[in-house]
């Protein structure tokens, strides 16, 4: 008989094997404490020695007033999104790819063997690689295509709306721009699970991730959306930073970019756990 893929046996299943090997968890760990080594390096750029070097670089793109407290808080969050970029694209696929294989060994009884899950990951550096360069490049244009509609929608219907709309459409907008990304994420998370599982190369997993997305696309928009939520309070937080910060304290700024790095592990772990144990029960159907 045909075992029968739904969302709750997957969460359960997913759930059971972090429970199981909680190792798989560990190299999403590594990346956050790398984010948060970052963010306090920024933090701290101020401060000699690292004003030396950091000084003559923030003066050039943003002006000698955000070398001084308290409005270098103010530019922390666009100097940690470029960095983190970097560290996604440099390091955190490859510890992602790590992950995955843990997944896949634990799911089928197989060693887990530290050299052989980094010679594994290492071997498909360039197209793990690649991939992020990929999945930034598409993150890019949402975001600029987004705020291009934002603030042509918003010069077109502010003469029009009342304004009571006109405060809620923020909101709104930043609802819009979540559930497109999560639709995306839909289509693209399976891209690595195929390379480090199935063996597939880059061109080819990223053609059967948009293929399964599109055919199980209830299932995996959920897989994503639902663990996703937890990113949603933060994202908004991080759009109030600023007046926040003019309100409060401006170390929010510090501490809301802070929550969003330790929120990261869990979310992403359970979401490629997830995805990873419902690549592995297809296939282990179409065997049957």
């Amino acid at each position: 008989m045909k075992k029968t893929i739904n969302i709750r046996n997957i969460w359960i299943n997913s759930f059971g094997l972090l429970t199981k090997k909680p190792v798989i968890i560990l190299p999403f760990f590594v990346i956050a404490f790398l984010e948060a080594l970052t963010l306090e390096s920024i933090y701290f750029f101020g401060r000699r020695p690292l004003s030396l070097i950091a000084d003559p670089i923030v003066k050039k793109f943003f002006g000698e007033g955000f070398t001084h407290y308290p409005y270098h808080m103010y530019i922390i969050p666009r100097i940690f999104n470029f960095l983190q970029i970097g560290i996604y694209m440099f390091l955190g696929v490859f510890l992602t790819a790590i992950s995955i294989n843990i997944i896949k060994n634990a799911k089928e009884g197989l060693p887990l063997k530290a050299n052989a899950l980094i010679k594994n990951a290492v071997a498909r550096y360039a197209a793990l690689f690649m991939f992020g360069i990929i999945t930034v490049i598409i993150m890019f244009i949402l975001e600029k295509a987004g705020g291009f509609a934002f603030a042509k929608f918003t010069n077109i219907s502010v003469k029009y709306l009342p304004s009571i709309i006109m405060k809620i459409y923020p909101f709104a907008f930043a609802v819009i721009l979540f559930l497109a990304n999560a639709i995306i994420q839909t289509f693209l998370i399976f891209t690595m699970p195929l390379m480090i599982i199935n063996k597939k190369s880059l061109l080819k997993a990223l053609w059967e991730s948009v293929v399964l997305g599109a055919r199980n696309f209830k299932t995996v928009f959920a897989l994503v959306f639902v663990p996703f939520l937890i990113y949603f309070p933060i994202t908004l937080l991080k759009g109030l930073s600023i007046q926040l910060a003019d309100k409060v304290f401006p170390e929010i700024i510090l501490l809301i970019l802070l929550l969003g790095v330790l929120a990261t592990p869990f979310v992403e772990c359970f979401v490629f756990t997830c995805v990873s144990v419902f690549l592995l029960e297809k296939d282990g159907r179409k065997e049957q």
